[in-house]
């Protein structure tokens, strides 16, 4: 018989709920499996941060953290539950965490990662930065990746829509909350302007 088809769904986090579930994944990667100190991994950059969460047949799979400095996204605590490992998880939330970058208008993504890991990231297009600098912590050493990116044919800017600007992260192409009361807002003029 053969296996059904995943269903996989990655998004920005929006609410406690997502966000709590992100982060169970990475207690159980990062805290149980890798035995990172909890303090290390919760590390105070959470609450400032933009959480990706991936979703494999409505469960929650592999999340990442990103943040952003002058000209690059930094991807941080990107993670996949041991059984969603052989599903493609893993690279539609790479795809997806690229545009999100693309979309905001960045040329470049940067993170860490393991050694052993070099040869996915670099199948993603990635390389190591020059010199293949390293750094050390949570008792792991970790290489240093990047990648030039193009930012999207319309990345959101200054000069995009006012209504796109105020839209819910990763999502400016569908009305939000707040187009709705244009219409609200419509209809009311109609009401009090016969």
């Amino acid at each position: 018989m053969r296996a059904p088809a995943e269903k996989i769904e990655v998004k920005v986090v929006e609410g406690t709920a997502e966000l709590e579930q992100a982060k169970a994944i990475r207690a159980i990667v990062f805290v149980g499996e890798q035995r990172c100190p909890y303090a290390e991994e919760f590390d105070g950059n959470d609450s400032s941060a933009q959480h990706v969460i991936c979703f494999v047949n409505g469960e929650p799979a592999a999340t990442m953290r990103i943040r952003y400095f002058s000209g690059f996204a930094k991807w941080e605590r990107y993670c996949v539950l041991p059984q969603f490992r052989r599903t493609s998880a893993k690279t539609e939330l790479v795809n997806f965490a690229l545009d999100l970058a693309k979309n905001k208008g960045f040329h470049r993504v940067y993170f860490q990662a393991e050694q052993r890991l070099a040869n996915f990231w670099k199948g993603h297009g990635f390389s190591t930065i020059a010199g293949g600098r390293t750094t050390r912590f949570s008792d792991r050493e970790y290489l240093e990746f990047e990648r030039e990116i193009h930012p999207g044919a319309q990345p959101i800017t200054i000069f995009s829509d006012p209504m796109v600007l105020n839209r819910v992260e990763g999502k400016w192409l569908q009305p939000g909350v707040l187009d709705r009361s244009i219409a609200r807002s419509d209809a009311r003029s109609l009401v009090t302007n016969p």
